[in-house]
């Protein structure tokens, strides 16, 4: 819907192609994140499936550029840390594990703020 009002919509094509690459149409999710990024280069869910996309296409090296640059236009993004630290830990990319501990640093003070709020609403 949001693409047949605005062409030009990053947010909907990116969305659409993590929703393809999550269901195994690559090619599909590959054109729609090409398009989110020609739109808006710094679209940070683009960049990030766009680097799960190349991945499995067996292009490491883009892969880790595109996660990385994901990282560093959102630094607060805990999935996207974590994607590049899981495949970096993996041994699927060449370089050092640093960004792991981005997502407990992130992450952890939101579960505890979200276990308070549990706690008071039990």
């Amino acid at each position: 819907m949001a693409l047949r009002i605005d062409v030009n919509h990053s947010d909907a094509y990116a969305a659409l192609g993590e929703l393809l690459w999550s269901v195994g149409s690559k090619h599909e999710a590959e054109l729609n994140l090409r398009k989110a990024l020609d739109v808006d280069p710094e679209n940070t869910l683009a960049l990030l499936t766009i680097g799960h996309v190349l991945y499995d296409k067996g292009d490491v090296d883009g892969a880790e550029r595109n996660m990385r640059r994901s990282c560093e236009l959102m630094p607060t993004n805990a999935g996207a840390h974590f994607s590049l630290g899981a495949r970096t830990a993996a041994g699927n990319l060449p370089r050092p594990v640093m960004h792991l501990p981005v997502v407990f640093f992130v992450t952890v003070p939101l579960l505890r703020v979200c276990a308070r709020c549990q706690a008071r609403w039990s």
